[in-house]
């Protein structure tokens, strides 16, 4: 394992995007607790707190992991694989590089986020749902290219936390993969968190040299955001070396 044990869900996934989202779904029941006969004087997010209880909560189900690995004898090699041949693995390491062998080579070097070709990432302004799980302080705005999941939860977290989020999806609906009584479900409940909707739209180009950024639509509509958020989907993550090394057959 190159970096963290648990992979994408654990570190930088479903883990840390549902705990955020628990902190997002408390401050909205105070936000309208007066509806419920409820006084609260007021309701804040603090950020810095919210993003330490989403790291201890990704440390520790890391630890008992790793623990879990362990107490089934299984070994745990830091390091990046590369498999040179049929049964032989390099691991590169920051200090000497290892040599393994074994009979059966299982690879689950899992995937990590797609890219618009003309909206690459930054790290910074144009950012992956990585980045956007893992920022140190609220942004002001944000435009979401992509309305699946990934894309929707950080609309619903952001939102809340008050955030002006405006979404952008090329297909007819939010959440395309679903029936279309659930679009337009999400599409209501996303209005009254006073989340801008844009189903039927594709991305033309987006402007970073001006602060902040603008995102044009293909219907000549543009959106001023901080961020960009993409979140068109995912990708294997397999080197080159080891597509060649297994002679690799790949259909996407």
């Amino acid at each position: 394992e190159k970096e963290f044990i648990g992979g994408t869900c654990l570190n930088c996934g479903c883990i840390p995007s549902k705990t955020l989202l628990a902190s997002a779904h408390t401050l909205l029941l105070f936000k309208h607790a007066a509806m419920m006969g409820i006084d609260v004087s007021s309701a804040t997010a603090n950020w810095p707190k919210i993003q330490a209880r989403k790291d201890a909560v990704v440390s520790g189900f890391r630890k008992g992991l790793t623990g879990l690995i362990k107490s089934h004898k299984v070994k745990i090699l830091p390091g990046r694989a590369v498999v040179t041949a049929p049964n032989q693995i390099k691991i590169e390491t920051d200090a000497v590089p290892m040599q393994i062998q074994a009979g059966k080579i299982i690879l689950a070097t899992g995937s990590q986020p797609s890219q618009i070709p003309t909206v690459p990432f930054d790290g910074q302004t144009v950012i992956s749902s990585k980045e956007a799980l893992a920022f140190q302080q609220i942004p002001n705005s944000m435009v979401i290219i992509g309305g699946g999941v990934i894309g929707c939860e950080m609309a619903c977290v952001y939102a809340a936390m008050g955030t002006k989020v405006a979404i952008v999806e090329a297909l007819s609906q939010l959440i395309p993969m679903e029936d279309q009584w659930v679009g337009r479900l999400i599409e209501r409940e996303f209005k009254k968190l006073g989340i801008d909707s844009h189903t039927g739209q594709k991305v033309t180009s987006v402007d970073k040299t001006s602060t902040p950024a603008k995102v044009v639509l293909e219907d000549g509509q543009t959106i001023e955001a901080e961020k960009i958020l993409v979140s068109v989907g995912r990708r294997p993550v397999i080197d080159k070396e080891t597509i060649e090394a297994l002679n690799l057959q790949m259909n996407g």
